[in-house]
């Protein structure tokens, strides 16, 4: 076949071929098109970003914004869920790592050939029983909640202490620590002082002889509160600022019971004499007829006291004051001794407290100091008290079950 070749010139006079135009409905349909897709972008973004926000937000509010959130206020002063945590941590672990491992030693180096030891291990080992129930995780809201009663206590405590002007110094709470730690330094200084006395040492020997005692050298002190802090503050993330805080307030607390204290009186009426115990009214009525007769009420208390019944037994009364020994068993046991003749015996009284039938004789009554024993108990009564009316003006508790470890 022949090659053909086409020119310039017939090329043009081929027929052109036109161009397809867009109509308006197409450009209406791509417009749409495109703003949709902007929409659909942005919604996308804008989602995301939300989804950033809620997950930032949530965080924040964990890390940030739940832990400043309180669980209680003292007046003006708020009580965190961080603060709180930390001290529920540090309590637990307290207990675990230090009280109970205590009281199990204790238990072990017990001597329970007697009653006497085998009473006191059944004790202890009740004790430990019940503090390693507390540290379940079915109680674990329990025992936050008796923290956080003590936290409350404290905050009030340091309030008062700081409208009332009383200090405790860092010095005394160094102390206190040190010998929560078992470390005495005046103890520590006599040792040293002893080993001197009768012959100059070397420094290094002296030091030596004091380490090889009983007593805690300062050296040994600070590796155990080394120990201390590592392994129960830094580990529950309580401070030690905070740990030293909570032995100033027991310090301030001390204080502050003295100060509420003053102008309390210190004597009271009392009554010193006998009083009997049996279990029934006819066994209370024997008792009586034989008193009345003449029979000394001290040899019928050694008679009832030396038999194998329990349930029958006497007991020499101290001076008691009201409110005292005899109001635990009965109130009108109470009245009848600060109201009977002396030396007369009373009636049978029986009391719903114990189930018993008593009979008293009163020696004396007259006003008398209080002992030791009761005005300590009457300052706690005042303290208690002061708490309870505080406690009614300040505090508001909030919800802390929600966020109470149950781990230490």
């Amino acid at each position: 076949m022949p090659l053909v070749i086409i020119g310039d010139k017939d090329m043009a006079k081929q027929k052109a071929v036109p161009e397809k135009s867009i109509t308006r409905k197409e450009i209406v349909h791509h417009k749409r098109d495109e703003k949709l897709q902007r929409i659909l972008t942005w919604s996308a973004a804008g989602i995301g970003a939300l989804i950033v926000l809620i997950l930032g937000y949530g965080l924040l509010a964990e890390l940030v914004f739940k832990p400043a959130q309180p669980v209680a206020t003292v007046g003006d002063t708020k009580i965190t869920v961080e603060e709180y945590q930390a001290r529920v941590r540090y309590e637990r672990g307290m207990i675990r790592n230090y009280t109970i491992p205590r009281l199990q030693w204790e238990l072990a180096n017990l001597d329970t050939s007697d009653e006497f030891g085998q009473f006191m291990a059944e004790q202890y080992q009740a004790y430990v029983d019940n503090l390693e129930q507390q540290l379940g995780a079915d109680l674990a809201t329990t025992i936050g909640g008796q923290f956080l009663d003590q936290m409350i206590e404290e905050e009030l405590i340091r309030q008062e202490a700081a409208q009332r002007n009383l200090i405790v110094s860092d010095d005394e709470v160094t102390q206190y620590i040190e010998q929560m730690m078992g470390y005495d330094r005046e103890a520590e200084a006599q040792a040293a002082a002893v080993l001197t006395d009768t012959e100059t040492l070397t420094e290094t020997a002296a030091v030596t002889d004091v380490q090889s005692s009983d007593v805690m050298t300062e050296g040994t002190y600070l590796k155990e509160y080394a120990g201390f802090k590592a392994n129960l503050l830094d580990a529950n993330g309580f401070s030690e600022e905070a740990f030293r805080q909570t032995v100033e307030t027991k310090l301030l607390r001390t204080k502050l019971q003295e100060a509420l204290s003053e102008g309390m009186e210190t004597e009271a009426e009392q009554v010193t004499g006998t009083y009997l115990a049996v279990v029934t009214e006819e066994e209370a009525l024997a008792l009586q007829k034989r008193l009345q007769e003449g029979e000394d009420i001290d040899t019928v208390r050694e008679e009832l006291n030396g038999d194998d019944d329990d349930t029958s037994r006497g007991a020499a009364l101290a001076w008691t004051p009201r409110e005292g020994t005899l109001s635990q068993i009965s109130t009108e046991l109470e009245e009848t001794a600060f109201t009977l003749p002396l030396g007369e015996v009373s009636d049978p009284i029986s009391s719903t407290i114990t189930s018993a039938y008593y009979l008293i004789q009163v020696d004396d009554r007259s006003v008398q100091p209080l002992s030791e024993s009761l005005l300590e108990q009457k300052k706690e009564d005042l303290y208690a008290a002061w708490v309870t009316q505080q406690e009614e003006e300040k505090v508001k508790r909030l919800d802390y079950a929600s966020v109470t470890p149950s781990e230490p």
